[in-house]
């Protein structure tokens, strides 16, 4: 079999850095197999605090055939060190070359999605935003990041809004989320489009994505704007999601229906694929029942 040496390589992945402020670096990620029009803007949740590693959303947005804008950290920052105007003058001239732009994110990356996309009119993706360092909000916890970070940037009322859509989705039954949404997301966005995932815990991507719906919901929104009824698709795929189970025997756990509970973590033991999350879960609820034993 001849091989042909003048055959073409395939196209490089091009990486160009936009900002480098020290804590949050945004890189601007070419697709060589584009296929679509729209710029997708991902911001890195908890945990991702490498830079140097793919950004959050990347390789699944590549794959759908999109360009992206990667917003990174080196330490759970909140993005207070990056300032708006700094994010607008680093992307919009990039985001000008493209039909449309979107931004996405989760938890952490949420609130950000929501605090930056406005500056460069983006339709928003938020999946369980939360801003935990908020100074407004001490049950959110997070005291260690309280005690290291200088809150400057978490109202989201002073975020500047975008004319595009608006999509949040978020699990009701969570409390502090609920509680984030009611007194500071929904009074700063009045006209966005919030589905509820009841059942889903924080975030809701963990619990989506085991059930298969967090792909299509990501690509709906972004790819058409569609802002599907969360509820009801959860509803026929709960009682095998071991996500779904965890967090229902962790509310059980809270009224004392210690057997319920329990009952609920081996069934999710025994769906997942890696039992070890849910075997910590049933230990706590283990622990928590031996607590109410005692008193």
């Amino acid at each position: 079999m001849q091989i042909s040496l003048s055959a073409k390589a395939p196209a490089a992945l091009e990486r160009v850095t936009l900002l480098d402020n020290g804590q949050t670096v945004i890189r601007h990620l070419r697709n060589p197999a584009r296929t679509r029009d729209t710029l997708v803007v991902t911001f890195a949740e908890m945990l991702m605090n490498d830079p140097s590693a793919a950004g959050f959303g990347e390789k699944f947005f590549l794959k759908a055939g999109y360009d992206l804008v990667i917003v990174q950290k080196r330490s759970e920052s909140w993005y207070q060190d990056l300032k708006v105007a700094e994010f607008r003058d680093s992307v919009s001239g990039i985001a000008a070359q493209y039909r449309d732009v979107a931004c996405y994110g989760i938890s952490m990356g949420a609130f950000a999605a929501l605090y930056f996309g406005g500056s460069i009119d983006a339709s928003i993706l938020a999946l369980s935003p939360l801003c935990s360092i908020h100074p407004r909000f001490p049950q959110l916890g997070a005291q260690e990041y309280r005690a290291q970070l200088t809150a400057t940037q978490c109202d989201l009322a002073d975020a500047p809004k975008s004319e595009k859509p608006v999509f949040i989705v978020f699990d009701p039954r969570v409390h502090l989320d609920a509680l984030y949404m009611r007194e500071e997301i929904i009074p700063a966005f009045p006209d966005a489009t919030i589905a509820l995932a009841p059942g889903a815990g924080h975030p809701v991507s963990r619990c989506l994505n085991g059930m298969g719906l967090l792909g299509p919901l990501v690509l709906d929104f972004v790819q058409d704007r569609r802002t599907p009824n969360i509820a009801a698709a959860l509803r026929p795929k709960r009682a095998n999601s071991p996500f779904w189970l965890a967090n229902l025997a962790d509310r059980c756990a809270r009224r004392s229906r210690f057997d319920t509970a329990l009952s609920l973590c081996d069934k999710a033991i025994g769906l997942a694929s890696d039992p070890a999350f849910f075997a910590a879960k049933r230990d706590a609820v283990v622990r928590r029942q031996a607590v109410a034993l005692a008193q």
